[in-house]
């Protein structure tokens, strides 16, 4: 009795929480106090809000006048080719998914009952059940219901394979890490840029080009932009195990209250002497090698989309500046079409569904280039991945203490954390 309330006194939830929040789900060793489906709530809530939004939009522009008359089949067609109907249904959906998001992470602050496997379950069970049932009540379509449902499936199945490997938590990690280092980014991108903006305008302009890539239609479009993704993924994966290698953990009294500051951890590493933070390291599993390349991976991998985006942006506005429709229209062998991304509208003269296609597959090659070019660059590399390994070296000896703190029962575990743990227990 006595052990257990020593362990109760720890802080051992909030820990394996922060590593939750720090992207690294595989360090923590008992993941039934945080289950994946309620750590998937806002996920789950943010889909369930996007798609009542579309829904209240459907059913307000289905009994307006030009639709009212209709039949269900005939008012979806003509829905679906009205601009106004799916920039404001896109419009709508995108406030209310974020709304719903935020809302359900407000209430959950301090109700321990929204992080249980419960709250989990429940959520999931009505993500996956209101949008057939709604479909069905509304339209009287249950074969669309049906279809809905198995949508509903797959995307509970994604959004828990992704909160399980902590995908989430590492693109806001990344992300936070990212926006301060962007002028080591911008250092890099005015090295590269410079030489990739000569052969990609080059080829921008080109007819062959214009051709082949304006006359795709959007499956095949999309399957060559996965093709270059898969491509840099698997670059990546050949390079970066290569620069992880560089990763050493030493165990010191400082570097261990260094990297335990500003978490749970910080406070008893603070109050421990030195003898008691020198301990041996834990070999690291399978799992949390994975979960560290991760983190490198998805880090260098949002630097590589943030570059495509901007090379996509780039080509859409010059292509809509200087390129009249009717050279357009001469390189690709037929009139132009209006401009569409993922079947949303963009009312923007100039912005051509062709355009809109060759910047694309602008944007893919010279995010591979871009690959290609960071990893081979020294200076570059030097500085990325020494941020990157200051980091992850503060994480893994987070995660040192983390794994001593839970040996605290046991025959191995280091006077000062159980004295610490009685002191605890006594406040």
């Amino acid at each position: 009795m006595a052990k257990d309330k020593q362990r109760h006194s720890l802080p051992i939830k909030e820990v394996e929480r922060w590593f939750l929040r720090e992207g690294m789900p595989f360090v923590v060793r008992n993941m039934r106090k945080h289950p994946v489906l309620a750590r998937s709530l806002p996920a789950l809530m943010f889909f369930l809000g996007g798609v009542l939004g579309y829904i209240v939009v459907s059913v307000s522009w289905r009994w307006s006048p030009p639709y009212r008359g209709l039949s269900a089949a005939q008012a979806s067609v003509r829905m679906a080719e009205d601009d106004g109907y799916q920039l404001t249904g896109l419009g709508v959906a995108t406030v209310t998914a974020i709304g719903a998001a935020l809302l359900f992470l407000w209430l959950r602050t301090g109700r321990r009952y929204l992080r249980s496997r419960t709250a989990g379950i429940t959520g999931a069970v009505i993500t996956l059940s209101t949008p057939p049932l709604l479909e069905g009540l509304l339209n009287w379509s249950w074969s669309d219901a049906r279809e809905d449902l198995v949508i509903g499936a797959a995307l509970v199945l994604v959004i828990y394979a992704f909160t399980r490997a902590g995908i989430g938590s590492l693109v806001h990690w990344s992300f936070w890490h990212l926006v301060p280092h962007l002028g080591n980014l911008g250092r890099l991108v005015t090295r590269a840029v410079p030489l990739l903006l000569l052969l990609v305008t080059f080829l921008f302009i080109n007819t062959e080009n214009w051709q082949m890539s304006g006359n795709l239609d959007r499956p095949r479009l999309w399957g060559i932009a996965w093709f270059f993704i898969v491509i840099i993924a698997l670059f990546l994966c050949v390079r970066l195990p290569e620069e992880l290698k560089k990763l050493r953990v030493e165990i010191t009294p400082d570097s261990v209250r260094a990297a335990c500051a500003g978490t749970e951890l910080g406070k008893l590493a603070e109050q421990l002497p030195d003898e008691d933070l020198q301990f041996d390291r834990h070999p690291m599993k399978l799992g949390e090698r994975l979960n560290v390349l991760l983190i490198a991976f998805v880090s260098q991998g949002m630097q590589i989309a943030l570059l495509g985006l901007l090379v996509f942006l780039f080509f859409v506005t010059f292509g809509a500046i200087a390129i009249k429709d009717s050279v357009a229209e001469a390189w690709v062998g037929h009139p132009l079409t209006e401009g569409t991304f993922f079947t949303i509208p963009i009312p923007i003269d100039g912005i051509s569904n062709e355009l809109i296609q060759v910047s694309i597959v602008m944007a893919a090659f010279s995010a591979l280039y871009f690959a290609v070019y960071a990893v081979n660059d020294a200076s570059y590399r030097e500085q990325f991945f020494e941020e990157i390994l200051e980091e992850l070296q503060k994480v893994l000896l987070a995660r040192e203490c983390y794994l001593r703190l839970l040996e605290v029962d046991g025959p191995q575990s280091p006077e000062g954390w159980t004295k610490l743990a009685e002191v605890t227990q006594r406040s």
